[in-house]
């Protein structure tokens, strides 16, 4: 067996690094400038904030709740990759602070309802996760849990239906990595994987089917310009993830069947 550890890459120029190093060169090239990767943040979305401050104090503060709630959103679910339920929790708590936060801002309501709408979103993001994890991965030490409504989670129902959409496709993310991290699983044990991560995602899908006709205007969950910002569109990245999903599969069993 060999140690995911032990696994390098050949750049070019037939040196061995491991998977870190672009990373790090990236951290040393930034570092020169903006020691502290928050001020390289700042610097380019300062000028952007000034403007929101001058006027629109509001709006700044709306921005930057709802982005801490993105962050809380990926922190919590890259806690329960590593099987750290305590941090996943902590995490979860302090998104309920910060929509908290957010419903308290005195704003206009079109823009109340976009930037709760997107929060809510990641909010159920994290949820969907935290409900499927240890259905797809059995090994996980991971507790069962049950997916919020959209009431309990004190969001819109189309904020809710988004967040479903994003919480398979990232468990479609997830997937990927077990399977390249994992050099210990058998193949009959990478085949079961997938067909799992099928099983439930094609469960899901059937149930979002249902909303595939409802009028875009009352459905999608964000004004913002472009198809896959749609709920169609949205629909559109779970059936890709479903049928990548179905052609590893099937190229697995046509190997088993020669």
């Amino acid at each position: 067996a060999v140690n995911s550890a032990e696994i390098k890459i050949s750049p070019l120029k037939g040196e061995k690094m491991n998977d870190t190093d672009l990373k790090r060169e990236l951290d040393e090239v930034s570092v020169t400038e903006y020691p502290n990767p928050k001020d390289l943040d700042e610097k380019l979305t300062g000028h952007i904030l000034e403007r929101f401050d001058s006027g629109k104090g509001a709006t700044a503060k709306a921005h930057n709740v709802k982005n801490e709630i993105c962050h809380l959103s990926k922190e919590g679910i890259e806690a329960l990759r590593r099987g750290d339920e305590q941090t996943a929790d902590e995490k979860k708590l302090a998104m309920e602070e910060e929509m908290t936060r957010l419903q308290k801002i005195d704003l206009p309501f079109d823009a109340f309802w976009q930037f709760h709408s997107e929060a809510g979103q990641e909010v159920a993001e994290y949820h969907v996760v935290r409900w499927l994890y240890p259905m797809l991965f059995t090994d996980s030490q991971l507790r069962q849990a049950k997916m919020p409504s959209a009431k309990e989670l004190s969001i819109t129902p189309q904020a809710w239906l988004a967040g479903i959409i994003d919480g398979i496709t990232e468990m479609g993310k997830l997937l990927r990595d077990r399977l390249c991290d994992d050099t210990q699983m058998t193949g009959e044990e990478r085949l079961e994987l997938r067909r799992r991560f099928l099983a439930i995602a094609r469960q899901i899908k059937s149930y979002l089917d249902q909303f595939a006709d409802s009028v875009p205007a009352v459905i999608n969950n964000s004004r913002r310009p472009g198809y896959h910002e749609t709920f169609r569109g949205g629909l559109g990245r779970v059936t890709g993830a479903i049928e990548r999903a179905q052609e590893t599969v099937i190229e697995s069993l046509d190997r088993a069947a020669i």
